[in-house]
């Protein structure tokens, strides 16, 4: 939430479920294509107008750059995905573009660069639409046989759709009979949006192994964008997530 004069802040815990099915077609020696559709549940205790549920479809094309576990690679990725929140007024389609190319150094470190263009509208476009780009690095380092450090950092331009707290003075040159709003943590919010802004995403984690195909996963991101008016908005994320594939 942007706030002038007050820091405000919200904490809860969410429980976040997701279930991946998908196929990769090795077309040739050094080309694979894989298409993967997911389902998300995403389920707060407290705040629960940002309760959501998820579905999505995404199709990339992989290549290698040569033969061996060190040669570089690039990645086409295309997706779409739809979602529906408690207060539908959130309600919402995304689609995204995405390249990236990424290199394995050696057995232990490896790097994936990033470019993603996404666009998306909603149920109120005016308020939930626009679109954004980003560029990524992503890192993993591989601390033992079964630990990976995962670090990464994003630089995102473009539409950011958040809340404002109307008391006691609105801000000027947001002022708009039509804003939509709804009720937050107890509290009446505005609903608008801000194009061409700035923000930057840090992200570190921990993957433990428990075998080949299940892992433990501990996450922190903090997000941080510019301000504006004297304003700016922050989030900061802990996740722990159990992943296993069939």
């Amino acid at each position: 939430t942007l706030d002038l004069e007050e820091h405000e802040e919200r904490a809860d815990w969410a429980r976040d479920y997701r279930l991946r099915h998908g196929r990769f077609y090795q077309i040739k020696p050094l080309l694979m294509l894989t298409w993967a559709a997911d389902i998300r549940f995403l389920d707060f205790s407290n705040l629960n107008p940002l309760d959501q549920t998820q579905g999505a479809v995404r199709i990339s094309l992989r290549r290698k750059l040569g033969v061996g576990p060190q040669v570089p690679w690039w990645r086409l990725s295309a997706g779409l995905s739809g979602h529906r929140f408690q207060s539908s007024i959130r309600n919402r389609n995304l689609a995204d573009i995405q390249f990236e190319v990424g290199k394995r150094f050696n057995d232990r470190f490896s790097a994936t660069i990033s470019l993603d263009k996404e666009s998306y509208r909603g149920v109120n476009s005016r308020y939930f639409g626009g679109e954004a780009f980003a560029t990524g690095l992503n890192t993993e380092t591989k601390l033992s046989g079964h630990l990976t450090l995962l670090a990464g950092y994003e630089l995102r331009d473009g539409t950011l759709t958040t809340t404002y707290n109307p008391n006691p003075d609105p801000i000027p040159w947001l002022r708009d009979p039509d804003f939509p709003s709804l009720t937050l943590a107890g509290k009446q919010k505005w609903i608008y949006r801000l194009d061409g802004f700035r923000s930057n995403r840090f992200s570190l984690g921990l993957r433990l192994a428990q075998n080949s195909y299940s892992s433990w996963n501990l996450a922190w991101e903090k997000l941080a964008t510019e301000k504006r008016d004297e304003r700016s908005y922050n989030r900061t994320q802990i996740r722990v997530a159990y992943v296993r594939s069939f």
